[in-house]
């Protein structure tokens, strides 16, 4: 990844000549069968059904997924209170 903004980036490299674009906001994943999309379904709307389909996450974890993340995005402000916790736990958790 290249940070156009700073400035001996755009002294010494020709950015026009690049042709930079944005990623989409996900990874492609080498599977048995090919590359599979995971994706964050809500930055990256039009990757969730290739991601559903990747054969990657089965139904179950999804709804755990869904269910430990819907309170980050219903009421953002609840994640700051309480213990810290690290991300494998607060999954575990869910």
């Amino acid at each position: 990844m290249l940070n156009p903004a700073y400035p001996a980036v755009r002294s010494w490299v020709d950015l026009d000549q690049l042709a930079l674009r944005r990623f989409d906001d996900g990874v492609l994943v080498r599977a048995a069968e090919g590359l599979r999309v995971v994706a964050d379904p809500i930055r990256a709307p039009h990757l969730a059904i290739p991601m559903l389909r990747s054969g990657l996450l089965r139904p179950g974890e999804l709804w755990h997924l869904a269910t430990w993340l819907a309170p980050a995005l219903t009421r953002p402000q609840a994640s700051t209170r309480g213990p810290d916790a690290t991300l494998a736990d607060a999954l575990d958790r869910a």
